[in-house]
């Protein structure tokens, strides 16, 4: 014992020390000194045969920054950081020698919803990987299929409020006003036009270009539907080259191609209405 003592304290490097009177069986190595093993050091840090110290605020042994990397640290380094190899990294990303944010090939596949991420590891940074967000299908988590513009999904449809639907999928969702049809007045995107039935906002939404009380109809189908006046006819239900002819049921003079609704029928045109038109209208002797 009294030679291990003497052998620890003689101002030289003898024995098992790795440094002058310390390491091995003596005291441990204080930060610079040479090592041979981790537990030569108090900072149990060897690195490259010198003591280094993961909390001494300087960048000493093979520290890629002060007190972090991989290499030298438990600790990783914090984005801003100088690095050498994404293993430095808190965000196990070293581009150009700086910590850098963590990069979509670890972030879209972590299971958990990104900051740049639309929907959990898919949308927004995770496109060009093509992790996309599914359609919001009944019962869907919150956030599952969320969204930013159409690209973010894998339908290829955003809806103005955020999520992900298809137009071919027997549900009314995202913009669609009926089942997969509709959404004209707010969709980037929208699905095919409704057919006469189908609910609809405007006529934009309907193949027949008349959506009436919230449903499609036609001026073309030889039925008297919606709010025609007569059969595919009627101001108010189809557009101008739908007007009713002489003798068809109305409820204005609107409804008429003559301008003259009179007791619920389409009449000709009155006098008062055919002399200050700037036409010649040549009338029977026999009418």
């Amino acid at each position: 014992m009294n030679a291990q003592g003497t052998e620890c304290n003689n101002g030289a490097k003898s024995g098992d020390e790795s440094d002058v009177d310390c390491g091995g069986r003596c005291n441990k190595c204080a930060d610079g000194k040479l090592c041979t093993i981790n537990e030569d050091c108090t900072s149990h840090s060897c690195v490259g045969g010198t003591c280094a110290s993961c909390s001494n605020g300087i960048k000493d042994g093979e520290e890629a920054d002060v007190d972090c990397g991989a290499t030298a640290c438990p600790v990783k380094c914090d984005q801003g950081s100088t690095c050498e190899v994404h293993a430095d990294c808190a965000s196990n990303n070293c581009e150009g020698n700086v910590c850098g944010a963590p990069h979509p090939r670890d972030t879209c596949i972590d299971g958990q919803k990104g900051e740049l991420e639309t929907c959990v590891d898919g949308g927004g940074e995770c496109q060009p990987m093509g992790k996309l967000c599914p359609t919001c299908e009944t019962g869907a988590e919150p956030g599952a299929c969320s969204c930013n513009v159409d690209n973010d999904c894998e339908a290829h449809r955003c809806s103005s409020l955020g999520s992900c639907y298809d137009c071919a999928n027997g549900l009314q969702d995202g913009d669609e006003t009926d089942v997969d049809c509709g959404g004209y007045t707010v969709a980037t995107h929208p699905c095919n036009k409704c057919l006469d039935g189908k609910l609809c906002v405007a006529n934009a939404d309907c193949s027949s270009n008349s959506c009436v009380g919230g449903t499609c109809v036609s001026c073309a189908n030889g039925i008297k539907d919606g709010d025609e006046a007569d059969v595919d006819c009627g101001a108010t239900a189809c557009p101008d080259s739908a007007l009713c002819a002489q003798t068809s049921t109305c409820l204005t003079d609107a409804d008429c191609a003559s301008q003259n609704c009179n007791n619920n029928v389409c009449e000709p045109p009155t006098p008062e209405m055919t002399c200050n038109d700037g036409k010649i209208v040549i009338l029977s002797r026999f009418a």
